[in-house]
């Protein structure tokens, strides 16, 4: 990483607080700007879109209104891996 990013990230993370920014995310935005694209428009990824079944993720909130993002993203890793009848790691 160059000096300016450096500097830019640390400038980020003094101003708003620390973590704000990291480095890798700052090099991005920098390649990207000095290519001279300047739209905020999120790109076109590939592979399948995500699909989520928003009543569904209604219910488990509604059952557990405590369950934190990091469960709820676990849980949903794990029936991904279980549909294409593979073990998780996490669970073993």
């Amino acid at each position: 990483m160059g000096r300016k990013e450096a500097q830019t990230t640390r400038n980020i993370n003094n101003t708003f607080g620390p973590g704000t920014a990291n480095e890798c995310t700052v090099q991005w935005w920098f390649k990207k700007l000095c290519k001279g694209d300047e739209s905020l428009e999120e790109e076109e990824h590939s592979g399948q879109p995500l699909q989520v079944d928003n009543d569904q993720l209604r219910a488990i909130i509604k059952t557990d209104p405590l369950k934190t993002t990091w469960k709820l993203m676990k849980n949903s890793v794990s029936t991904i891996l279980q549909s294409f009848s593979i073990q998780s790691k996490l669970e073993r």
